[in-house]
Formats: structure tokens, sequence, C-alpha cells
């Protein structure tokens, strides 16, 4: 059994269109989900930073006093621990 060869009825200006089209699509489809999830990740920044406000204070605390790490990572251990 043998085929004929397709044949493609689009001009090469319309198949150029109709790719930048897909990728504009695409484009715009990314864009929103990575919008998304930026959102996302600021609200859970900030819900962790209220929920652990104890521990942001004192490190921003140690760190303003020019601590060394080891020291900042203490702050926040000895620091009041969230209820929940």
């Amino acid at each position: 059994m043998q085929f004929d060869p397709i044949k493609s009825t689009l001009k090469p200006p319309e198949t150029k269109r109709l790719k930048l089209e897909y990728y504009e699509l695409l484009s715009n489809f990314a864009l929103k989900f990575n919008l998304r999830r930026y959102s996302w990740a600021v609200w859970m920044a900030a819900s962790m930073l209220r929920r652990h406000e104890g521990a942001f204070l004192a490190l921003v605390d140690a760190m303003q006093a020019g601590a060394p790490v080891a020291d900042c990572l203490k702050a926040i251990e000895a620091a009041e621990k969230p209820n929940n």
C-alpha cells in the first residue's frame, strides 16, 4: 500500500503566524502559572513569618548585633515557639 505525500495548504507566512500565535499562547500560560506560583510563595512566606514572629525578631536582633551564623541559629532556637 502506498500513500500520497501530504501537502500543506498553508503558505509560509501563515505557518509562521500560527507558530507565533502558538508560542504567544504558551508564554501567556506560563506567565499566568508563574504568577500564581509566586503569589502562593509570597502568601506562604508571610504566613510563616507571622506564625514564627518570635524567631524572626530574634534573628533580626542577632543579625543587627553582627552575630555569627552559629549565634543566629542559637537565637532562632531559643526564641519563643509557636502554639500550633
